[in-house]
């Protein structure tokens, strides 16, 4: 064996401790942060799954469902989310579900499993000492901290998007096991359809050419893609057919479309400025106390700071990366509904993961310096504090 590759096989295995370490500790915070949340979807549907069911058959009228008949009420968002939790619902029984498994535990899981994720992208692409440990806490303390402490629907949905995404990020800088990467990165557009659009990332990462490896990776991305469209065609008789615009809004018999937000339709590039608005400068003003906490969001200066690092990382995999990023946060940018419910501007997670590759271009065998700690404790007392805020004034 060289003693490059034995070196190399010696360092890896401190480095998994680590990220189980990140890992372990950021789901012991998420799990005891959020409030008990027992009213999602995904744990029923998992329970439908199982019982040979594409649907509730309980209303819940508190939640986001198309109540298409008597007994019929579908989720309208892509399935795999549901699909995560298939084993731990089908370990529980038969017992109802909501006395058995709530998001928390889930959202627990799922955003420590991304801290340990994001820990080892991080060191793959070359990032070391105090960086490698303040990039990680980072983006545990950013978005993501009240993303997976508050769990819910909409939270958890985010948060497996991100944990297949940075897997299949993790999968495709090592230049090994294209099929793979490609699966992840379906399963990842199957929780956020945005997710999917990072596929010109993983391609590039595995050669600037038409190779073997770019085909097994379309491949793999194809498994989770046509479950999805069987999933739409079993429900709509449609393969693009979610049902968003088939929501029922809060008055009997209005669908969701019929809401001020989505005047020009359910997507439009007209919402691009005000939802790039709400993410960069929610909750501010020019006048004291300068910042006020709103459940429609609040700035990323404040809450993800750190992210805005990621504009030091020079070269052509960077200048690939930045590209995709914004393509992925398009879709979400164009939405008519923003968010919603959150604090910080939730809808980053899709594009987190990249983020994080160009903060470890950014910071690959460079110093931490001062702006990086900087920026994290600021992510981390804003987001610790929003959780007092929900507590206490929200």
């Amino acid at each position: 064996m060289q003693p490059s590759l034995a070196a190399a096989r010696a360092l890896a295995v401190p480095a998994w401790i680590m990220a189980l370490g990140f890992a372990a500790a950021s789901a012991a915070v998420y799990w005891t942060l959020g409030p008990d949340q027992r009213g999602g979807v995904w744990v029923p549907l998992a329970e439908a799954l199982l019982n040979g069911r594409l649907h509730l058959v309980e209303d819940r009228p508190w939640l986001e469902l198309i109540h298409w008949a008597d007994g019929v009420h579908h989720v309208p968002f892509p399935p795999i989310p549901a699909v995560t939790l298939l084993p731990a619902v089908a370990l529980m029984g038969p017992q109802p579900w909501h006395t058995e498994l709530s998001l928390n535990t889930a959202g627990a899981v799922g955003g420590g499993a991304n801290v340990g994720l994001a820990f080892l992208l991080l060191r793959r692409l070359g990032v070391s000492g105090w960086a490698l440990v303040l990039l990680t806490l980072g983006f545990a303390t950013s978005t993501h901290l009240w993303v997976a402490g508050m769990s819910g629907t909409h939270h958890y949905v985010q948060l497996v998007a991100a944990l297949f995404l940075l897997a299949a990020l993790l999968t495709a800088c090592s230049g090994r096991w294209p099929f793979v990467a490609g699966v992840l990165l379906g399963l990842g557009a199957g929780s956020r359809l945005p997710v999917g659009l990072a596929l010109p990332l993983l391609l590039w990462m595995y050669g600037t050419r038409p190779s073997r490896a770019h085909l097994m990776l379309l491949i793999g991305l194809t498994g989770p893609a046509l479950l999805v469209v069987a999933f739409n065609v079993a429900r709509f008789g449609d393969p693009t057919e979610f049902g968003r615009a088939l929501i029922a809004s809060g008055e009997a018999g209005i669908l969701v479309t019929s809401e001020p937000y989505y005047a020009d339709g359910l997507m439009s590039l007209t919402y691009v400025p005000r939802s790039l608005g709400w993410a960069l400068f929610g909750g501010l003003s020019l006048q004291p106390p300068f910042v006020t906490p709103s459940w429609s969001g609040l700035s990323l200066f404040l809450t993800a700071p750190m992210a805005f690092l990621a504009v030091r990382a020079r070269g052509s995999t960077a200048l690939v990366a930045a590209i995709v990023f914004f393509v992925v946060m398009l879709p979400s940018l164009s939405h008519g509904a923003w968010g919603f419910s959150q604090w910080g501007y939730r809808f980053l997670l899709d594009g987190m993961p990249i983020v994080l590759v160009l903060l470890a271009i950014a910071y690959r065998g460079r110093p931490a310096g001062w702006m990086l700690p900087a920026t994290v404790a600021i992510g981390a007392t804003a987001n610790l504090a929003g959780f007092w805020w929900a507590a206490n004034a929200g």
